[in-house]
This record gives C-alpha cells, sequence and structure tokens, in this order.
C-alpha cells in the first residue's frame, strides 16, 4: 500500500511554484523595460540612420544647385548648406563615419570655393572641361560614405525573419 500523502509533499510544489511566480514578477517587469530600451533605442537610430542619408542627398543636390547659380551667374539665396545637419547626426549616433564625413566636407569646401572662383571667370565650356579634377574627389568621397552608410545598415538593421 502507498504512503500516505505527507504534508510536505503537498506543499513543497505550491510553494516552488509561489517562488517561482514571485521572482517572475520581481525580474520580469525590468527584464521587459530593458528589452523596450533596446528596442526604441535601436529605431531611434535607424531613423536617424535614414535621416542622415536623406540629409547627404540634399547637400548633394545643394552642391549641384549653387553650382549652377554661380554658373548662370544669378545672384539667388542659396539655402542653407545642409553639412551641418550631416555632422550633427553623425557625431551624435554615428561616430564611425566623422572621418569620412570631415573628408567629404573638406572636399565639398574645395569644390564650392573653386566653383566660386572659377565659375565667374571663365566660360562654361571651359568650367565643364575643367571641372571633374575638383568634382571627382568629392563625388568619390560622397558615394564612398554613402556605401559605408548602406553596408552598416544592412548589417545593423537587417531583418529576423
Amino acid at each position: 500500500m502507498a504512503d500516505a500523502p505527507t504534508l510536505i509533499s503537498i506543499l513543497a510544489p505550491v510553494a516552488v511554484g509561489g517562488v517561482i511566480g514571485i521572482a517572475g514578477s520581481l525580474i520580469g517587469p525590468p527584464v521587459l523595460e530593458l528589452c523596450k530600451q533596446v528596442a526604441e533605442k535601436k529605431k531611434k537610430k535607424a531613423e536617424k540612420l535614414e535621416e542622415l542619408i536623406a540629409t547627404l542627398h540634399e547637400f548633394d543636390y545643394w552642391m549641384y544647385a549653387s553650382e549652377s547659380a554661380i554658373l548662370r551667374r544669378r545672384a539667388e539665396t542659396a539655402p542653407i548648406r545642409p553639412s551641418g545637419k550631416v555632422q550633427a547626426i553623425t557625431y551624435m549616433y554615428f561616430p564611425q563615419f566623422s572621418q569620412d564625413v570631415e573628408r567629404l566636407e573638406a572636399l565639398a569646401a574645395e569644390h564650392h570655393k573653386w566653383i566660386i572662383f572659377v565659375g565667374t571667370q571663365i566660360s562654361t565650356d571651359e568650367f565643364r572641361e575643367m571641372k571633374p579634377k575638383v568634382y571627382l574627389p568629392y563625388k568619390d568621397a560622397f558615394n564612398s560614405l554613402l556605401g559605408a552608410l548602406v553596408k552598416y545598415a544592412r548589417c545593423e538593421f537587417k531583418s529576423t525573419k
């Protein structure tokens, strides 16, 4: 005949279940909050990367628009140069790309200075002939930075599906 259940054998599973429940209620919320914070931080970083890439394209367009205005010899009010926004986002969220952004900014400034100086003193045909010497290093730096950002995005934000 089987032994009669003792008080310990009856209460042990209840006590273990209670301990598990209490531990879960103490550990669960902080762990859940930490997971939420990590997800929010990743989402914010993805949004800032998207904004950085869009602003880089705005910067590239600014270079083109500025050049066009100078070549047409129009005294147009240029929009604000978006390089400050590029630098701010980079330094705050993606410091690993700060040297690339600084290089791009330096080449863009050199190109822009050249446009202002030479573009007002020579013909449009002469300008177009000379332009690649100054423009191509800028465009290479732009494409290199953009490629690095896309590669980073693919690695950092790849879907787990």
